[in-house]
């Protein structure tokens, strides 16, 4: 964990962020506070964010975005979602398999004090059931799906206006 002006933090807080940690996918910043371990690929997930950012933007309106919603498959611990949250979406959802990153994430906006409207669940795709979103964002998650066309198809049930999907692939 990097973690800027530590005074700030008391050394339970400090525990607890170590504890519910590594913060690795992102830079989490609050009251002057920046806590990260991603030092190695710094500015990565900033740039996508920003990418995101610009995408949606460049498609819809502020006044449209009011009536939009928005879903992050894959959510892991929330960090894109809250990046995103100033816009005004009608429903901003996150869903994410493994309950521990969902924890991380509220734990982390808890110890920061960083509010969030984001709506999550424990899940995959599937259990969204019949719920459709304007926004379907997907980032870093093909690679754990025994089929990518399946997972692709699946993402553009949910789908009404656009899908944001990028993956990383090593060969």
């Amino acid at each position: 964990m990097r973690l800027n002006k530590m005074n700030k933090l008391s050394n339970k807080k400090i525990e607890l962020i170590n504890a519910y940690g590594p913060y690795n996918h992102a830079v989490w910043n609050s009251q002057g506070l920046k806590i990260s371990n991603e030092e190695r690929v710094s500015g990565r997930v900033e740039l996508l964010a920003k990418k995101i950012r610009e995408c949606i933007l460049k498609n819809f309106t502020l006044d449209e975005i009011k009536k939009l919603s928005i879903v992050d498959v894959g959510y892991y611990d929330g960090w894109i979602l809250q990046e995103l949250s100033d816009l005004p979406f009608s429903r901003i959802f996150g869903i994410e398999p493994r309950e521990r990153n969902i924890i991380k994430g509220k734990m982390i906006r808890e110890l920061l004090g960083i509010e969030s409207k984001i709506e999550f669940r424990i899940g995959d795709i599937s259990s969204l059931g019949n719920q459709k979103f304007d926004i379907v964002i997907c980032t870093g998650v093909l690679h754990h799906c025994e089929s990518i066309s399946l997972a692709i198809y699946n993402l553009s049930s949910i789908c009404i206006r656009m899908s944001l999907l990028r993956q990383l692939f090593f060969i």
